[in-house]
């Protein structure tokens, strides 16, 4: 089953349920997300003996969804995927032949349109073979990531296939003794392929991360590896490892992930992210350091991506403390330097992977009953944070970030072509069951405007050019003068205060849920009365149904601490409104966003409101400031 919580960013323009988090039970640990071409939202998981896929557009709304089922035997490991630019997927995992190896390579191609089985192919050696991340180029043709016996030794391996998935090339990369294995490819814009993950080398822990170029044909460009000493465990960790992820920016720079393939019990656990050129130069490494009680564990992802805001993303399983987690972090890509850090209280195999139009969406699964994951699309600032169902997203800064010690240089081995033997798995679609609600949730701010300048009666706020039917809208209004009968026309407002009669001007704030029907208000009132008003106003989506307000507080000066609330709720919003001749700048209280203010010199007053999301059961704000001295006043209002 999978829920959804609609959430919206904070900020104005921002259309509703941008963020969400859908959740998705039934559904195993080692899976993978990606944004199609129609910023649709994939995600693939393990379910039993099938690999289940879910498709979700831009706001997590349900597309379609699909279980493949190989005939016979369980499918097992890791699902990655893949897209063309037609939108066809590719799924690359481990199926059982059943012929004593355990598990073998395949790979799958599935229609955009129909989700039908269009293509397939594996490998299957003498070894428990392993396929990993899968990268497809312009001209279609797939790019998967081995790990098979070759006769010799379990080598890393990359094979070439066209959009048929008829194989082209294999190239394996090991020095003919020593273990390797390439967990990660992707492809710049050039079309040259990039694949990364170790090659050992003679020492018990001599695990290396190696990173490959190479263009269409399988000609290597170049190729490097870590050259610091290797001997004891914290060497192993500090400057050697397995490259999880690659990525590549606009300008073709190389991003690459290294997580430790050796156990760290009793050392200090570090995870290393690195910047190159498209030469192979190393432009910056940061390598992180956990705080937790117990550094001990990190698992076998450590995810990234580059949002259309220039945010570097990185995700890892973080198993310094108990129970595990998900750190995220947000870096700069010029110089890695951190600008955020957040918790996700789940953890094992996160996947990460950029929104065309804005953040960054993610997925994750158990890997014990009962099961479940969770596929979301979160903004690439690090807002948002708070409950999302049963999933947490919080501050966090366990994990702390410094200059990386890796020394690079050219590696010597080279690729050689095998032909390992090739199989044709029978996966095939099938009905799945999965159910998608969307309960009525908590929200963040989505959109805020203000309007102002308007004589004696007329529009306040056209509120349902910027709202929907299910929406929470907030407004406050000040107006010249505090004796006029006025009302609302055209929908009506359930008042969090009324102050008209407390000052002069004064303020009216009120809140109403959008429904059908409604019409676009405007302030009615006497016509040589009302005369100039300010107002702004919130929209919030989902639908709130309760709220509890403080009342409101007379003060001066340039600060005014508004009366607690005790309700159990999770959104507070605060208007402050100053009786100000000289219309002056707000700031929020701590913890607090301000949407906006509106204000008129000639009118002598100010509005602003405030809101937090955060699920509490009181909350005493703090002060609303201003930047001049005055008489003022403000409400506080708990939803839920």
């Amino acid at each position: 089953m999978l829920t959804k919580k609609i959430m919206g960013a904070g900020g104005v323009g921002v259309e509703s349920d941008d963020y969400w988090v859908v959740q998705v039970s039934d559904v195993r640990l080692l899976g993978d997300v990606l944004v199609n071409s129609s910023n649709d939202v994939i995600a693939a998981f393990g379910d039993a003996q099938a690999v289940a896929v879910v498709s979700l557009d831009k706001e997590g709304v349900e597309n379609w969804q699909k279980k493949y089922v190989y005939s016979t035997y369980d499918s097992g490991g890791f699902k990655w995927i893949g897209v063309d630019s037609s939108d066809n997927i590719y799924i690359s995992t481990a199926y059982n032949l059943g012929l004593g190896a355990s598990f073998d390579i395949a790979l799958f191609k599935a229609s955009a349109s129909t989700q039908a089985v269009l293509a397939q192919a594996g490998i299957s050696s003498s070894s428990n073979d392993s396929p990993s991340k899968v990268s497809v180029d312009s001209s279609g043709n797939v790019y998967q990531t081995l790990r098979y016996n070759d006769g010799t030794v379990n080598t890393a391996g990359l094979a070439k296939y066209n959009s048929s998935l008829s194989l082209d090339w294999i190239y394996k990369f090991n020095d003919g003794t020593n273990l390797s294995e390439f967990r990660a490819t992707t492809v710049d814009s050039s079309g040259y392929i990039y694949a990364g993950g170790y090659a050992k080398e003679a020492g018990t822990n001599e695990y290396r991360p190696y990173l490959v170029k190479l263009n269409s044909s399988g000609t290597v460009q170049w190729s490097v590896k870590t050259t610091n000493t290797i001997s004891t465990t914290q060497d192993a960790i500090d400057y050697g490892g397995l490259i999880r992820d690659i990525i590549v920016d606009s300008s073709d720079n190389v991003y690459i992930s290294i997580a430790s393939t050796v156990s760290s019990f009793g050392v200090t656990q570090h995870l290393h992210v690195l910047k190159f050129n498209s030469s192979g130069t190393v432009q910056w490494h940061k390598q992180f350091s956990s705080t937790g009680s117990s550094p001990d564990d990190t698992s076998a992802n450590l995810d990234m991506c580059i949002t259309t805001g220039g945010v570097l993303v990185a995700c890892w399983d973080d198993g310094t403390e108990s129970p595990a987690t998900t750190a995220v972090v947000g870096l700069s890509p010029s110089d890695g330097s951190v600008s955020w850090q957040r918790n996700i209280d789940r953890a094992h195999f996160s996947s990460i992977y950029a929104h065309p139009l804005g953040g960054w969406c993610f997925s994750i699964a158990t890997y014990s009953s009962p099961y479940g994951g969770y596929i979301a699309r979160l903004p690439d600032d690090g807002s948002l944070t708070g409950d999302w169902g049963n999933l947490s997203y919080n501050s966090s800064s366990r994990w702390t970030s410094a200059a990386g010690g890796m020394t690079w240089g050219s590696s010597s081995i080279s690729a050689a072509s095998d032909s390992p033997t090739e199989t044709t798995p029978s996966y095939a679609a099938a009905t799945s069951s999965y159910t998608i609600t969307k309960p009525v949730s908590k929200g963040f701010v989505t959109k805020a405007v203000s309007d102002g300048s308007y004589w004696n009666s007329g529009n306040v706020l056209d509120v349902l050019s910027i709202a929907d039917e299910g929406d929470l809208v907030v407004i406050a209004f000040s107006v010249d003068n505090s004796t006029t009968s006025w009302s609302w026309q055209g929908m009506s407002f359930t008042a969090i205060e009324n102050l008209t009669n407390q000052a002069s001007p004064g303020t009216y704030v009120g809140y109403r849920i959008v429904q059908a029907g409604d019409s676009n208000p405007y302030l009615g009132g006497s016509s040589f009365g009302l005369q100039k008003l300010t107002a702004i106003a919130a929209i919030f989506k989902p639908t709130y149904t309760t709220f509890e307000n403080s009342g409101y507080s007379n003060g001066s000066g340039i600060s005014l601490d508004p009366p607690s609330v005790t309700a159990t709720a999770g959104l507070w919003i605060i208007t402050g409104h100053l009786d100000d001749d000289f219309n002056s700048t707000f700031t929020a209280p701590s913890g607090y966003q301000l949407i906006g203010t509106a204000g008129d010199p000639s009118v002598g007053s100010g509005t602003c409101i405030c809101y937090k999301q955060e699920s509490l059961t009181s909350e005493n704000p703090g002060a609303i400031t201003s930047s001049t001295s005055d008489s003022w006043y403000a409400v506080t209002a708990a939803f839920s």
